[in-house]
């Protein structure tokens, strides 16, 4: 099952369309881009479970696949693009393939949309101090660093130094430099982060792979996670399994996609809301407290999102299909990231005390 944001003006919508790896498929409906074929790919995080999760479009366009859903990114300005956003149409399946209709605006150069920039994070300094030289957790303690990803060309350059040759293949795959910088900070602070906790070199950081495509750390007791969106990376580190989402909320169509994913009690909660500004709200907090629960079992795509249980008021889970005792074995922790971010870390401790840093 291939998933994907549609956006419309005014409303982000999602989609989706049995398309299996591999498969050849034809957008159809634009001046431009009509007639492409395109192929569809697995990302290296989705090998591990056979779900299509990129479609690279020859062109240049390219679709990145996050956790769970798809988000269309825009090629660098060329002549002939329009100034509107690509609109995917739902697919239109037929005995053999699937039609995906791309309708383009008609006027100017490619523009990326309002709705596609990313504000730099504002941290509250009473929260989130600047990060100390010692950065190693105790037991029941997370700690937490929150980044910006806005660099200059030399920190980049010195990240990229530090990756692995796997490393530098993903910092390629990306289609604009815009998308290149911002994965490659978010991983060359995740190896500086890495460096200071175990006192290595950040290039000296080594990682493996588990089941579903979650890193760890080799050789090494400290478990961690990461997530990025927008301008914000945060990076949660633990002495158990530590999971943990960011997000920076975008407009869209959040009532339906609650109804289609949550759970039965999430959706009804939610719904007791009457203020749809207050429920689209606490759609994106919830949203990343379950993002944070598929991370720390590191299950990922292989677990439905109906299939657990979260509550907010107090934050905790309540059940998890498969794991008996998940209410008593995980804890759920809100994180105040300052407008407009919103996030999430879930930890495998009954209880767990946060510490949060800013790093430089």
């Amino acid at each position: 099952m291939l998933q994907w944001y549609v956006y419309v003006p005014g409303a982000l919508n999602v989609c989706e369309a049995d398309v299996a790896p591999g498969a050849r498929v034809t957008l159809v409906g634009g001046d431009a881009l009509s007639g492409t074929t395109v192929c569809v790919v697995l990302s290296p995080l989705c090998q591990a479970t056979g779900v299509p999760a990129v479609i690279v479009v020859t062109t240049g366009m390219v679709c990145a696949a996050s956790v769970h859903w798809m988000t269309v990114l825009f090629p660098e300005p060329e002549s002939g693009l329009p100034d509107e956003p690509f609109v995917l149409d739902p697919p239109q399946a037929t005995s053999r393939t699937t039609r995906l209709t791309m309708r383009m605006g008609a006027s100017g150069a490619n523009r990326i949309p309002a709705w596609m920039t990313h504000p730099a994070p504002r941290f509250i300094p009473e929260l989130w101090r600047p990060a100390p030289e010692r950065l190693v957790p105790a037991q029941g303690e997370v700690v937490l660093l929150g980044a910006g990803l806005s660099v200059d060309p030399r920190r980049l350059s010195d990240f990229r130094s530090t990756f692995s040759g796997r490393e530098e293949d993903r910092f390629q795959s990306f289609g604009t430099d815009a998308l290149r910088s911002r994965w490659g900070a978010a991983r060359g602070i995740l190896r500086e982060v890495l460096g200071r906790a175990l006192e290595v070199a950040p290039a000296a950081v080594r990682f493996a792979y588990g089941a579903h495509g979650k890193p760890h750390v080799v050789d090494s007791t400290l478990e961690f996670n990461i997530s990025h969106s927008g301008g914000l990376v945060v990076i949660a580190l633990a002495l158990v399994e530590v999971g943990v989402d960011v997000e920076l909320p975008r407009p869209r169509r959040s009532d339906d996609i609650a109804r289609r994913f949550y759970a039965a009690g999430e959706i009804e909660r939610l719904f007791s809301q009457s203020d749809p500004a207050a429920r689209a709200d606490s759609f994106f907090r919830l949203w990343t407290c379950k993002e944070a629960f598929l991370k720390v079992t590191g299950e990922g795509l292989s677990r439905s999102t109906r299939s657990y249980e979260i509550a907010l008021d107090p934050p905790r889970l309540l059940w998890a299909k498969g794991i008996p005792d998940a209410a008593r074995r995980y804890s759920v922790h809100p994180l105040d990231l300052g407008d407009p971010y919103r996030g999430a870390v879930v930890a495998e401790s009954p209880s767990a005390s946060l510490r949060c840093y800013r790093w430089q």
